[in-house]
């Protein structure tokens, strides 16, 4: 939600000056080639970008509590959902591999076949037991 809120928010010129000046005092006390990334990454991103990666987090944080919420109340869409959820993953590591292949991207991309592989396994077994 605050992603989603930031970014919107950088759309108005007077907050994405605040926002600038901000991250660069934040530069002087910290790990300066972290943060100038992060400034060079959001000080290009067109107005529109802006727009879609505000969206892009609010349904992400829409997703992830409608999943935790159906958890909590033991709901069984809510497990599909989580496999599903997991599963959005697979792509962004395949295409981060596609960039540039190197061992942590290779791991993020096992992991991420591991938990899915995990969760499927188990909501079936539970599927099987049920009937």
């Amino acid at each position: 939600m605050a992603v989603g809120l930031g970014a919107l928010q950088l759309l108005q010129p007077g907050v994405a000056a605040r926002a600038q000046q901000w991250v660069t005092a934040l530069a002087t006390n910290s790990d300066r080639r972290i943060v100038q990334h992060l400034i060079a990454l959001v000080g290009n991103l067109s107005p529109g970008r802006l727009e879609a990666l505000g969206l892009g987090a609010f349904l992400y944080a829409g997703l992830f509590a409608t999943e935790g919420v159906g958890l909590w109340l033991g709901k069984r869409w809510a497990e599909y959902l989580t496999v599903i959820a997991t599963m959005t993953f697979v792509p962004v590591a395949v295409f981060e591999l596609t960039r540039r292949v190197s061992p942590p991207r290779v791991a993020a991309l096992f992991l991420n076949l591991l938990v899915v592989a995990y969760l499927a396994r188990r909501l079936l077994r539970q599927r099987s037991d049920a009937a």
